[in-house]
């Protein structure tokens, strides 16, 4: 079976009409095919399409109107790239771009590890660790959640001031007085709960993107597990970067 066939179709129907909006077949404000156009092309059935329309909505690279049909979504105003080589925070990265992101603290205190966050921070459940919790802002518009959890050592070191304004990774450097050795990064779409939903000023359930961060310092110590939460109507876009060197 050839690549091409094993490719489940709506993934085929997503992918072919991102690579038309990305080469500018289709511009900013354009129709798409409709519905109907898009089941004979592909002899797909009518929720497969949907399906795949769907996911192009989630990724803010069209909008639908009901009745309408599907249109280019107006370009993004910025990336947030993540470099494998290049562990930048999401403050420097809006920065680099001209942008101007801001920071709002929810809270910083010592709590209890849960078994989750024990578990990434590779100590014993229930040890103290520091829990950050903050909104992101980007030209004062909302746009995600920061929720990290940082080992006693390093945590109870970070002064107070400092979380107001500053990046987590440049706090953790700070502290440490050495870069991170290592950021890995994960990300994944979900459904916003209650609690989030609310934060976000987001209804429940709306679609969310969220990157989890596990950080170590030289000596290979876990010293961050984390969540940074976005709205799922951002403007702008996430870009993956694998540098040469790395």
């Amino acid at each position: 079976m050839s690549t091409a066939h094993a490719t489940p179709i709506y993934q085929r129907i997503r992918d072919a009409l991102r690579s038309q909006i990305e080469s500018g077949k289709y511009g900013e404000g354009d129709r798409l095919p409709s519905e109907s156009e898009l089941v004979e092309e592909f002899g797909a059935a009518r929720m497969t399409v949907r399906h795949a329309l769907a996911l192009l909505v989630f990724e803010n690279l069209i909008v639908r109107s009901p009745g309408r049909g599907s249109y280019v979504a107006p370009r993004r105003e910025g990336a947030a790239t993540i470099d494998s080589a290049s562990p930048m925070s999401f403050e420097e990265q809006m920065s680099a771009q001209g942008r101007t992101p801001a920071l709002k603290l929810l809270g910083f205190k010592r709590i209890a590890a849960t078994a989750e966050v024990a578990d990434r921070l590779r100590i014993p459940h229930g040890d103290p660790v520091y829990r950050l919790e903050r909104l992101r802002f980007v030209d004062k518009e909302l746009t995600g959640l920061e929720i990290r959890h940082i080992i006693e050592a390093v945590g109870k070191r970070i002064p107070k001031a400092g979380v107001e304004a500053t990046s987590t990774f440049d706090l953790l450097e700070a502290v440490l007085q050495a870069p991170l050795d290592t950021v890995d990064v994960a990300m994944f779409a979900a459904s916003a709960d209650r609690e989030i939903a609310a934060k976000l000023k987001v209804r429940r359930g709306a679609p969310i993107l969220v990157r989890e961060h596990i950080a170590l310092d030289s000596n290979q110590r876990v010293v961050l597990f984390g969540h940074s939460i976005y709205r799922g109507n951002l403007r702008f876009r996430h870009v993956f970067r694998r540098s040469a060197s790395a």
